[in-house]
């Protein structure tokens, strides 16, 4: 694959259901097998080791969403 998304693995570390040590190992392994993909993780607990790692960091905030209108989580798109 060219592009692997591992969607809130920084909300997982975020809930201790990875520790930081797990998420470096996963980009060592990465840079150790030549980068073959890009790589993108998601989530809202951006360590500095994590951060120092990477090569793009973006921070989203939100500025109107749907949920303020009460419209519900929908199946597939935020779940």
């Amino acid at each position: 694959h060219r592009l692997v998304i591992l969607d809130e693995l920084l909300g997982a570390l975020a809930y201790d259901l990875v520790s930081e040590a797990e998420v470096l190992a996963i980009l060592e392994a990465h840079e150790a097998a030549g980068r073959p993909c890009e790589l993108v993780l998601t989530g809202h607990k951006l360590t500095p080791a994590i951060e120092e790692r990477a090569d793009l960091v973006t921070h989203m905030r939100k500025r109107k969403h749907y949920f303020d209108r009460g419209v519900p989580a929908r199946l597939g798109i935020e779940f």
